[in-house]
């Protein structure tokens, strides 16, 4: 193995120090955002200068220089406070407005989850929540003051079970009223000259709905 001298070692140590980047983040208010560029425009707090073309994620160029829209997104608030670093260079700083990149939010607009250049998933800062299937159709839609809807809600809302069984059980219960009154009497029959009773057909009477019969328990409300 080659032993290095400390001239040597100096020289590489130099070499290296002179091509490093620099990763120090600076803090900058948010100007602008545009979901369509995947970027935005800031304004450092040190000396109030604007920046533009700040990417929101690492990644936003694919190789044919189209927009790269895909993975996990953090929409910032315009007006709040981000943390902006260089992307990484091995040779040399870049300085450059499109090398700057949000590594730390202050509030959040909204969430973004895309894929194949559709919106799956999306959070807005009211905590408004939305599903997409790949078709860009809403799967589940929930709303911060409660409200949940599935596949659009084309099927109205879920039933309430409680009150589903309480009315099914009133009119099993009136039924059987009916069937017990209606065993209870001797039935006239006429036969020519002379009326024969006869004997009622067998009528059980039915049972009770119990909310296991009709529930899935998998899915609460």
């Amino acid at each position: 193995m080659r032993k290095y001298t400390e001239d040597e070692v100096a020289d590489e140590l130099k070499e290296l120090m002179d091509d490093r980047t620099t990763v120090q983040g600076q803090k900058a208010k948010i100007v602008s955002v545009s979901t369509v560029e995947m970027e935005c425009v800031v304004k450092l707090l040190s000396n109030d200068l604007e920046i533009t073309g700040v990417n929101l994620k690492g990644h936003t160029v694919n190789p044919d220089n189209s927009i790269n829209q895909n993975g996990f997104i953090l929409v910032p608030k315009v007006d709040s406070i981000v943390l902006i670093n260089l992307i990484e260079d091995t040779k040399k700083s870049r300085w450059h407005a499109g090398d700057y990149y949000i590594t730390m939010y202050s509030e959040i607009e909204e969430v973004l989850f895309k894929q194949n250049d559709k919106e799956v998933l999306k959070i807005d800062k009211d905590g408004n929540f939305s599903l997409m299937n790949k078709d860009n159709d809403s799967v589940l839609k929930v709303e911060s003051g409660g409200n949940v809807t599935f596949h659009k809600g084309e099927n109205k809302g879920l039933i309430k079970i409680d009150s589903l069984v309480a009315k099914l059980n009133a009119l099993e219960q009136k039924v059987n009223d009916l069937i017990t009154d209606y065993k209870g009497h001797n039935h006239l029959h006429p036969q020519g000259p002379t009326t024969a009773f006869v004997t009622p057909s067998v009528i059980t009477d039915l049972t009770e709905t119990q909310v296991n019969d009709l529930e899935n328990d998998k899915i609460k409300h």
